[in-house]
């Protein structure tokens, strides 16, 4: 017969053992905000509305893409200096990107956008992101 003490042992263990399984591996940051990619090489919205940081000063976007296209999403540092690394998106993929900072961060698909007179065009959108 197990004593008291060890019963108790062996409910705490399990506990902690089905909260492991339960939660796994901890999940990515929930998006304020999510940018999808759209039929007609487009993002919607291609502005984002004003995104509020949260009380711990960021703010997350998320870019889907849900079509059966292939994109990807990378910085075009017009208008504020910043850095996203080219992400292929295949149907169903997704990039979140952390934002620490107030401004407007241009982005753009490399496949779906040119270069016209030193301004992107096509798949191109932009983040407002505001304290």
């Amino acid at each position: 017969m197990l004593s008291r003490a060890m019963k108790l042992t062996v409910l705490v263990a399990l506990v902690a053992g089905c909260t492991y399984l339960i939660a796994g591996q901890a999940s990515p940051a929930v998006a304020d905000f999510v940018i999808k990619a759209k039929s007609g090489d487009r993002w919607a919205p291609q502005h984002s509305p004003l995104i509020r940081r949260g009380k711990d000063g960021k703010a997350v976007i998320k870019w889907k893409n849900p079509t059966r296209r292939v994109h990807d999403i990378k910085s075009t540092n017009e208008g504020k200096d910043w850095f996203l690394k080219r992400t292929t998106l295949r149907e169903g993929d997704a990039k979140t990107k952390t934002f620490k900072a107030n401004g407007n961060y241009h982005y753009r698909c490399t496949i779906h956008s040119v270069k016209d007179g030193g301004t992107f065009v096509g798949m191109v959108g932009i983040v407002h992101i505001r304290k």
